[in-house]
């Protein structure tokens, strides 16, 4: 019987192994067809964000009202996101409530990488609360919440090159303001994607990009003697 459950044990920590890294995760048209969903991302430290405003509203950018996000970030309980490069973050921004999952970085000019992201909730009153619940869920199977990034957004929306490009003038307290320009893109665009966000870029004056995530500048600031900590399981580790 000893020997029965030490297999089975065996047989389990083999068929856990696969949980300490990551996959990539595909969506299928109704062909059947496999496919990526990519988001190509450039983001820049900005001085000025009513320059930036006015150059874009030259550019006809759609804009909508700035709102307050709250991003709440959990690690894996059986693999250490900061080495992974992976994200897991739920988002709370007015009624609306987003669980969202980030894959390693592929490249070394832009932001790009793997997304999913499921909208969970979008109605009165109910924000907080479903945040609340999701979290006790998340928790509850192993996920560990460690930091919150609470910024204010303003978001827009602009053509470029043919692409539609979403824009987005973030505000963090104590870290200052910064510029995003994403496209979510299937793997084959990815190329013309980066360089319709590289030509944007230019036309907005943007050098520089930061490639670093809003929770690798804070943890960064909080500790500027190493420039950087590993989060695992929920704990710093320098």
């Amino acid at each position: 019987m000893k020997k029965l459950c030490d297999n089975d044990v065996e047989s389990q920590h083999r068929n856990w192994a696969h949980l300490s890294r990551s996959y990539p995760a595909a969506f299928f048209d109704r062909n059947g067809q496999r496919y990526e969903m990519y988001e190509v991302e450039l983001k820049f430290v900005i001085e000025n964000c009513s320059e930036i405003e006015q150059k874009l509203t030259a550019l006809f950018a759609r804009w909508c009202d700035p709102i307050q996000q709250i991003d709440h970030y959990f690690s894996h309980p059986c693999r250490d996101f900061s080495k992974t490069d992976e994200a897991l973050r739920l988002r709370q921004g007015g009624e609306r409530v987003e669980l969202t999952w980030k894959g390693p970085r592929i490249d070394q000019s832009t932001k790009t990488r793997q997304e999913l992201e499921l909208p969970i909730a979008n109605g009165p009153n109910k924000g907080l609360e479903i945040v609340d619940q999701w979290t006790a869920m998340l928790s509850a199977l192993g996920f560990c919440p460690f930091i919150q990034v609470v910024k204010t957004r303003r978001p827009a929306h602009v053509d470029w090159d043919g692409i539609g490009v979403d824009v987005a003038i973030d505000t963090i307290e104590n870290m200052g303001h910064f510029l995003e320009l994403e496209i979510r893109s299937k793997s084959a665009e990815i190329p013309a994607a980066r360089r319709c966000l590289e030509s944007l870029a230019k036309a907005l004056g943007c050098s520089h990009p930061e490639r670093r995530s809003y929770v690798e500048c804070i943890l960064a600031a909080r500790e500027p003697a190493t420039g950087s900590l590993a989060i695992v399981h929920g704990r710093k580790e320098s």
